[in-house]
């Protein structure tokens, strides 16, 4: 009974050490990892992207290639965007430009004389082909052209999963982009107010032509207007890209802002829409998806800050204080989760540009570099700045002058010339003392 009731104790001992030799993990710890993503119901080929903070905060199949769609006329948009400053610049539409209109269109005739503006608007606003057509010819000469600067400019801009090979993106099997594509032509588009301000307007009007009366033009991004859709419009989104084709299903690029003011883009493409009913569209249920978690889930979180206490710096020729105070000069924001523990998350690495200062030292000098590392990897950099002034003692700064001045190697060379002078002069003086010695005992 004895044996048994030892081996017992010894079982459960080495059952506790045994746990406690397990990974602790303390409340709330979890936090530090980055947010898992939402659970996507019909998108294979999407994004959410801050804007503020150029940081990817969810992704899947970014660089699968899909059928762009709509998503071309972003493209035709940009480059018109680059060729003309002047909005007002009128263009005359011939036969030849809009010889090959098909789907989507505004109803542009021949003869028409219309302004850039206008065109821009029926290409953002209303998704129209026509209008693609002109601004082609506007932009390049012809649609050929055109085309060959779409696919260079895209490669300019790093989006290596593209191949236009028309300007409306009507579908060609052999045409594709990539979602990370989009996103990098979305980034690039919203450097343009003009992209953005007709991107967001739920009507535009054209006024009356030569050739026709006056024009509505409803957007067609499902967000911003509720013209086609009554069931998806958010004050939150203000624009870019709505389009569809039976073989691509619905393309969105979301341009939108949370309540904080921090703006993000939204990728979806191709999702699958082949049991979307009556008024649902499935892209956009995913996008409003990501949204919201992005909403509810990050915020703009100081991995840094001014008041921060970097290192103490030594100060000499100071009666007052023997060091200074190093702080960051700038504040480092990060798009992060909102309950991060940032302590867990972020470190530090300074660089000094002198391993002590002597005073005065003033308020707000650049005394070094911060960099500040998220998860282990390079976020951005900082200046270092002294915290507060420091007095320079008199006293001290003379004795440091003085001590300075004697162990300066002129003055050492100098005062060992001056001393062997002194010595040599000390031992002639000697030898002739003795000298005149010799001779006094000489002659008594």
């Amino acid at each position: 009974m004895i044996r048994r009731l030892v081996a017992l104790l010894f079982a459960v001992v080495f059952v506790i050490t045994a746990i406690s030799a397990l990974p602790a993990y303390a409340e709330g710890e979890e936090n530090t990892a980055p947010a898992a993503g939402p659970a996507l119901k019909y998108s294979k080929h999407a994004c959410i992207y801050n804007t503020d903070y150029n940081t990817m905060l969810y992704e899947t199949g970014l660089d699968d290639k899909v059928y762009p769609a709509g998503t071309v006329k972003m493209m035709v948009a940009l480059l018109a965007l680059e060729k003309f400053d002047d909005y007002d610049q009128e263009v005359t539409v011939t036969e030849e430009m809009i010889d090959n209109v098909a789907g989507s269109h505004t109803g542009f005739e021949a003869g028409e004389v219309l302004r850039i503006e206008d065109l821009l608007a029926a290409l953002i606003v209303a998704n129209s082909n026509d209008a693609a057509y002109i601004l082609s010819y506007a932009v390049a000469g012809n649609s050929g052209e055109m085309l060959k600067r779409m696919n260079e400019r895209a490669k300019e801009l790093g989006m290596e999963e593209t191949r236009y090979l028309n300007v409306t993106g009507l579908h060609e099997g052999v045409m594709y982009t990539s979602a990370r594509d989009v996103l990098k032509l979305a980034v690039e588009l919203q450097r343009f107010g003009e992209y953005t301000n007709l991107s967001s307007v739920d009507t535009y009007t054209i006024t009356e032509t030569n050739r026709c009366a006056e024009r509505t033009l409803h957007n067609r991004n499902v967000f911003v207007s509720t013209y086609y859709n009554l069931y998806y419009r958010l004050d939150s989104v203000d624009g870019m890209s709505c389009s569809f084709t039976g073989d691509a299903g619905y393309c969105l690029v979301v341009s939108a802002a949370d309540r904080a003011g921090l703006s993000y883009l939204v990728i979806v493409m191709n999702s699958d829409e082949s049991e979307a009913q009556e008024n649902d569209i499935h892209a956009a249920d995913d996008a409003v998806e990501l949204m919201n978690w992005a909403f509810k889930t990050f915020g703009s979180v100081a991995v840094i800050d001014t008041d921060d206490m970097i290192c103490e710096i030594p100060v000499r020729l100071s009666s007052g204080t023997d060091h200074v105070i190093a702080l960051p000069a700038k504040r480092i924001n990060a798009i992060l989760e909102k309950d991060t523990d940032v302590s867990a998350r972020v470190t530090t690495k300074y660089t000094l540009n002198d391993e002590q200062l002597y005073a005065p030292v003033n308020a707000g000098t650049v005394i070094g570099k911060v960099t500040v590392f998220i998860d282990g990897k390079e976020y951005g950099t900082s200046d270092l700045i002294a915290k507060n002034n420091v007095g320079r003692s008199f006293w001290l700064y003379m004795l440091w002058r003085v001590w300075n001045f004697i162990t300066r190697p002129l003055t050492l060379v100098v005062i060992f010339l001056a001393a062997a002078a002194f010595i040599a002069y000390r031992y002639y003086k000697y030898q002739r003392a003795q000298k005149a010695r010799r001779r006094v005992q000489y002659r008594k």
